[in-house]
């Protein structure tokens, strides 16, 4: 008699949750962010994935490839110099706090994501960046309490009613931008690696276009820049994937089209801004009368000048550090500020990450910053993840997605500070998705986790 084919046994609930745990820390990490009342679930699910991934190795270790290790070492110098920078710092009681959550913990979720052996799956994760972005639009969209004609069901749900555009992180939507520009690439990468059968190609066309209409809402110049172009390169690669050199037209044409959005923005829109105008007269003069380029420029400078003064560690970790070095430049009223735009450094903070971490950590922890983002940078050109065929080998495609998003973050890092902000946890994850390796995601359905044994990455 014929034996039956051997089935494996369906795992236990506490074995598959485990196996799934590392997946739904980084899902609820990408969608809670727009909506306000939701930073504990944000930490739980970050120290969840720490914890787990801490575990999981002392349990059963993990070779660490060569190029990891070194990426790893980077970020751990780093971390480690700025430590130091806020031991010995103007105000260590200060700095070292501002340490613990703006260096130390973020590296910590570096490293959980990296070195986790269980595989993430991927369409879970996807789907919580294209969320995270239609709520980020509906947050944009609707005020449900400005006006009052709206009230919540009752008090416990007032909270996740109000989105970010009210009262996210913070109360100002220039944050929650930023948000927005690393999540906003989950969508194209959704669009790139299913095929138009799938629901999730089609969630990634919706959240493409809820990014578009929400970077046309907004002043900020380099969110629209960031979402455009990124949008153009995945658009331009999907083409060329699927054309060769037939598509170039079709490159040209979305090149033209790209301009033309910036033009029409910036003359039509928001002709306030002045951009265009701005930035010729940089180019001609050196100097622009558009002061949101000419207060960084300004911020930039006095960086330069004042790490004269303490090169090595420079003043400590902390936003408000600024205030404590000069309180002539930065502990000042907006009105005082106003009197002298022209010649005058951003309050607050210097809108300029590798500036502010000049002043903050000094030339040593700013080297150490820069060669841990460049060896990341380096990993993914030599992986060359556009070489693959996306719909056989979805985590190579986001991969790619990571590699782009994290070159714009660092463009987007010229005019802002986000990894010492709200958001710096997501700018981290994104640092982390384009190290890893594609056989990291699992593109199974979420139904047969509950029939088959995990698949550990190697």
């Amino acid at each position: 008699m014929t034996q039956p084919p051997f089935k494996s046994s369906p795992r236990s609930f506490p074995t598959l949750l485990w196996d799934l745990l590392p997946t739904l820390c980084l899902v609820v990490a990408i969608i809670v962010p727009p909506f306000a009342g939701t930073l504990a679930f944000y930490r739980t699910a970050v120290f969840l994935l720490i914890a787990h991934t801490a575990i999981s190795i002392s349990v059963a270790p993990r070779k660490i490839p060569r190029p990891l290790l070194v990426t790893l070492g980077l970020g751990g110098a780093f971390t480690a110099w700025s430590l130091l920078s806020a031991i010995f710092g103007i105000d260590p009681g200060y700095s070292k706090g501002r340490w613990l959550s703006e260096h130390f913990f973020v590296f910590l979720f570096f490293c959980a994501i990296v070195l986790n052996p269980h595989r993430f799956k991927l369409a879970p994760v996807l789907w919580a960046g294209i969320l995270s972005t239609l709520f980020i639009a509906l947050g944009v969209m609707i005020d449900p309490f400005a006006s009052g004609e709206l009230l919540p069901p009752s008090a416990d749900y007032a909270k996740l009613w109000k989105v970010a555009y009210m009262k996210g992180f913070s109360s100002d939507i220039t944050w929650i931008t930023s948000h927005l520009i690393l999540v906003e690439w989950f969508g194209m990468v959704a669009f790139l690696v299913n095929s138009p059968r799938r629901p999730l190609f089609w969630g990634g066309i919706l959240s493409t276009v809820a990014s578009l209409w929400v970077v046309t809402q907004t002043f900020q110049v380099m969110v629209f820049f960031v979402v455009f172009v990124s949008l153009f390169v995945f658009v331009s690669l999907w083409v060329w994937k699927m054309h060769g050199r037939r598509g170039v037209w079709a490159i040209v044409l979305l090149l033209a089209v790209l301009i033309g959005g910036f033009a029409y923005r910036d003359l039509v829109l928001y002709p306030e801004k002045k951009t265009f105008e701005g930035i010729q007269q940089l180019l001609s003069t050196g100097k622009t009368e558009n002061l949101h380029i000419q207060s960084r420029l300004n911020g930039i400078a006095w960086a330069l000048k004042k790490c004269h003064e303490r090169p090595l560690l420079g003043w400590g970790p902390g936003r408000e550090i600024l205030r404590k070095v000069d309180p002539h430049v930065f502990d000042v009223t907006e009105e005082e500020v106003l009197k002298n735009l022209a010649t005058h450094p951003p309050i607050g903070h210097l809108h300029n990450q590798f500036a502010d971490l000049l002043i903050r950590i000094g030339i040593p922890g700013l080297l150490a910053y820069i060669l841990f983002l460049a060896s990341i940078l380096i990993q993914d050109i030599r992986s060359r993840p556009w070489r693959a065929d996306w719909l056989k080998n979805p985590g190579a495609g986001l991969q790619l997605g990571a590699f782009i998003a994290t070159f714009f973050a660092l463009v987007r890092l010229m005019t802002e500070t986000y990894p010492a902000s709200s958001v710096g946890l997501q700018y981290w994850m994104v640092l982390a998705f384009a190290v890893i390796a594609p056989n990291s995601w699992d593109n199974s359905p979420l139904i047969e986790a509950f029939r088959s044994p995990s698949n550990p990455r190697n």
